[in-house]
C-alpha cells in the first residue's frame, strides 16, 4: 500500500508547468532583446492561425510592429484533444510566413525557416526570433522548474 501511494505521489508530481502565457512571452522577447511588438488579439489570432481563440484556455501572441521584421513569439494553451490541431495550424503559419519573406527580406525569411513550433503538454508555441535555441532553453527551463 506504501508503494503504491508514493506512485500515485511522484506520478501527481511530474509532468510540466503551467506558466502564464502572457508571463511567458514577455522573458522570451526581454531575453531575444525585442523591441516593438505588439500582442494580437484573439480576432487576430483566429485569422493568423485559423482557430477560435475562444476554444483556448489562455493564449498570448506578439509580433514585430515593424513589418519587414518576422519576429513572432506565440503561445496557444489547447482545450480539449487540440494539442495536435494547433502544432498544424502553426506548422502551416510557420510555412506561409517563409513564403511571405523569401523573396525580399532573405535575413527574415532564414529567420522563419530557423524557427520552431514547441510542444509542452497543452502548450503549443511558436517562435520565431533571432536566437532559437536561447529561446528553446528559456521556454524548456520555464516548464521543467
Amino acid at each position: 500500500m506504501v508503494i503504491i501511494t508514493a506512485m500515485t505521489l511522484f506520478t501527481a508530481c511530474g509532468g510540466y508547468n503551467h506558466p502564464a502565457a502572457s508571463e511567458l512571452a514577455e522573458l522570451i522577447i526581454s531575453s531575444q532583446g525585442l523591441e516593438e511588438m505588439s500582442e494580437a488579439s484573439g480576432e487576430d489570432i483566429e485569422i493568423l492561425f485559423k482557430t477560435e481563440a475562444s476554444e483556448l484556455k489562455q493564449y498570448c501572441v506578439k509580433y514585430s510592429s515593424r513589418g519587414a521584421y518576422a519576429d513572432m513569439v506565440a503561445i496557444l494553451e489547447a482545450g480539449d484533444g487540440k494539442v495536435g490541431e494547433l502544432e498544424k495550424l502553426l506548422s502551416d503559419y510557420k510555412n506561409a510566413r517563409y513564403e511571405d519573406f523569401k523573396g525580399y527580406a532573405p535575413l527574415e525569411a532564414e529567420k522563419v525557416e530557423n524557427g520552431k513550433v514547441l510542444v509542452y503538454d497543452s502548450y503549443v508555441i511558436l517562435l520565431i526570433v533571432p536566437d532559437v535555441q536561447s529561446a528553446e532553453e528559456t521556454v524548456d527551463s520555464e516548464f521543467t522548474k
